[in-house]
């Protein structure tokens, strides 16, 4: 048996064979709702069945109308439409049907386990959908929610980043101001191991200084469109070999630049 929420609507003008079917639903347990005209059928769906069987020879619209006009409907568009005829019974018309958004098409006389058998394959996929629907809205609220706690953590860093950059660049300021007192003091400088001492401290502490002010504009750019820029390879590679001078000094070192980078 299958549970009674599930709903067939039987459209069909013929009283009989609109019987006959909604008999055979019935007894295999379906819910059923009759309509017997187009404008009836439209009027009947919003009762949400699961599964339509649509006649197509109808007394005011035929059944390629009322199908095209259910596809077109969002509210409609995913319950499985059974068309059946007795007239329409050509390759042609069933292919049309299933052009106009059928998923199946049967032409009379159609056996009882038949029809069950279709309405019951239309059933598991129109549950494979709901179920592939469910999924698809868990993960578009887990990126939703993803999302804006990247947001948040964004906006988190750049506060951070922002206020560590004001905390280096007061300290800094102090350094810069009394090396620029001692090199006062100090002149003339006659030891030339002393001058070369203040120089890369002066150099050092320039760099410095750019990083920080890098590091705050890059807190500023939050939020705002990256765009492709050109890099000068050949000034990194001169940056990182003065960076590392220092720790390489008495150290037999061979660099290797590509041309390109030269």
């Amino acid at each position: 048996m299958m549970p009674a929420s599930q709903r067939i609507l039987v459209v069909d003008d013929d009283e009989g064979g609109r019987y006959l079917i909604s008999r055979t639903m019935t007894r295999a347990g379906f819910e059923v709702l009759e309509a017997s005209s187009g404008d009836e059928a439209l009027a009947r769906v919003g009762e949400e069945p699961d599964v339509v069987l649509l006649d197509v020879h109808l007394p005011d619209v035929d059944g390629f109308a009322v199908c095209a006009l259910l596809r077109a409907d969002e509210r409609f568009a995913h319950v499985p439409i059974l068309m059946m005829s007795a007239q329409y019974y050509s390759a042609a018309y069933q292919a049309h049907g299933l052009d106009v958004g059928a998923d199946a098409y049967l032409t009379h006389p159609i056996e009882p386990d038949v029809l069950l058998s279709t309405v019951r394959a239309l059933l598991r996929v129109r549950a494979a959908e709901i179920q592939v629907r469910r999924v698809n809205a868990g993960l578009a609220n887990q990126v939703h929610a993803g999302t804006a706690r990247l947001a948040e953590l964004n906006a988190e860093m750049s506060a951070y980043t922002r206020s560590l950059a004001r905390d280096i660049q007061e300290p800094l300021r102090r350094v810069q101001g009394f090396l620029g007192l001692l090199r006062r003091r100090l002149t003339p400088i006659e030891d030339p191991q002393i001058d070369r001492y203040l120089m890369i401290i002066a150099s050092e502490s320039d760099r410095v200084s750019k990083l920080v002010e890098d590091l705050a504009g890059l807190a500023l750019s939050e939020g705002r469109e990256l765009r492709p820029t050109v890099v000068p390879l050949n000034q990194l590679v001169v940056q990182v070999r003065s960076d590392l001078e220092s720790v390489l000094r008495g150290r037999k070192i061979e660099w290797q630049v590509a041309p390109y980078l030269r």
